[in-house]
């Protein structure tokens, strides 16, 4: 889509017929800039090639470039909904939910209820935080009845435990998210078996790298995009 003065204005855009893309900005003739200001605006990239929502134009006395809105300053549909875990969830799911903030709390060394709460809704993928590891796998998700207390209780039964694990659910909260036999455990037999990491120097290696613990995936060098569960960012 390209954009070309408006002949109701010159500082109005107006799309282009024909859907042509394009990267630079259209001048008016009849503008009372100089040549050199003229040239200035012709030879300016847009920082987008097409019309977006986002992007504002504004003129006070000649044309401007859009200013550009970041789409993080933008409040998410889920946001301005205020959609949280005990807004949307049933009941009976609202109450494992809470349960599984007061198990966080209990086990977890120095952590509050309201950062547990942050934390699990991080771990089961509300919010753009909890997207960035499980890419759609996991959205507006539930915990399961004690899934949570698993979690916690098998790191603590390989050593993981005070600040160790305090660190590990404030870094990577969803390995409490994690299936205890179909990730957790797979990832620490892999790590004891293949790379020989026994007692505290497993509990070290998972404080300093805690994603380890979500990895179920190795392209073994040929990358195939997965790079948040590979094994190869080990």
């Amino acid at each position: 889509m390209a954009l070309i003065p408006s002949s109701a204005s010159p500082c109005a855009f107006q799309a282009a017929p024909g859907g042509v893309q394009t990267s630079r900005l259209l001048v008016p003739a009849s503008t009372s800039s100089s040549n050199s200001t003229r040239r200035s605006y012709l030879g300016t990239r847009c920082r987008h090639s097409v019309l977006q929502p986002h992007i504002h134009f504004a003129c006070q006395s000649g044309p401007r470039l859009p200013r550009y809105v970041p789409c993080s300053q933008a409040t998410s549909p889920a946001t301005a909904a205020g959609d949280t875990p005990l807004e949307a969830l049933s009941p009976e799911q609202q109450s494992v939910w809470k349960a599984s903030v007061q198990a966080v709390v209990d086990t977890v060394e120095g952590i509050s209820p309201e950062e547990a709460e942050d934390k699990l809704q991080q771990a089961f993928g509300w919010g753009p935080r909890g997207n960035k590891f499980w890419r759609g796998r996991k959205v507006k998700e539930a915990p399961q009845e004690g899934q949570v207390s698993s979690a916690l209780e098998y790191l603590k039964s390989v050593g993981v435990a005070g600040p160790d694990l305090a660190k590990i659910v404030k870094t990577f909260p969803e390995a409490l998210a994690c299936s205890v036999d179909g990730q957790l455990k797979e990832s620490v037999k892999k790590l004891e078996g293949e790379w020989k990491l026994k007692n505290q120097i497993l509990v070290k290696a998972l404080a300093r790298q805690p994603q380890v613990l979500g990895y179920d995936y190795d392209c073994e060098g040929s990358c195939q995009g997965e790079c948040n569960r590979c094994w190869a960012r080990f």
